[in-house]
């Protein structure tokens, strides 16, 4: 994605990462490999599925940060139609993440350890009809982790140019993996 301003600090870190020599987990998804477009949309009642089984009327009732941005019945704002909360933003572009078509070796305990929303062409509008795209663009290891980078881009249908990003590291750990130490040794036969 081309910018105009300098890269944030979860684009430097994705930018030095160090590739792990070895992948149990990740051992069969490789940077590049991409999800084609889906159709997704958030309303207020609807649940965003297993990972988020809460809706965006639920979120809005306990939500910090609250605006009149975000409710229907307030117009709006300048758009004349609720936007989305971007914490709301981020269970949109993830929800259908299990659906992904790469491998991931499991079960694993995961955790988000970074992660960072753009809004390039926004706001994002509540019940209308967008499409994403993953794309696996990092992975990276440590002593204890497995960890996958993935960009994922949210447009109108058809559309060329994304209205927001997310670029979202995920760790997976290994002694969370029941087969880790046997797949690792298969691997290295």
């Amino acid at each position: 994605m081309e910018r105009d301003h300098p890269a944030s600090a979860v684009q430097e870190k994705l930018a030095q990462l160090t590739p792990s020599e070895r992948r149990v987990i990740l051992r069969d998804v490789e940077p590049g490999m991409k999800r084609g477009r889906i159709s997704v949309r958030t309303d207020a009642h609807t649940r965003m599925g297993a990972l988020y089984p809460f809706s965006l009327a639920d979120k809005l009732a306990v939500i910090t940060e609250h605006s009149p941005l975000f409710e229907p019945s307030a117009g709006g704002g300048p758009w004349g139609r609720a936007t989305v909360p971007v914490e709301m933003v981020s269970v949109l572009l993830n929800h259908l993440a299990s659906g992904d078509p790469w491998t991931i070796h499991g079960p694993t305990v995961d955790l988000f350890t970074d992660q960072e929303i753009a809004m390039v062409a926004g706001p994002v509008f509540v019940g209308e009809a967008y499409e994403i795209e993953r794309e696996v663009v990092g992975l990276s290891g440590g002593r204890r982790t497995e960890s996958l980078w993935i960009l994922t881009s949210l447009y109108r249908p058809g559309d060329q140019e994304p209205i927001a990003v997310m670029l979202l590291s995920t760790a997976s750990l290994k002694e969370s993996y029941a087969f880790y130490d046997r797949d690792l040794a298969l691997l290295a036969s």
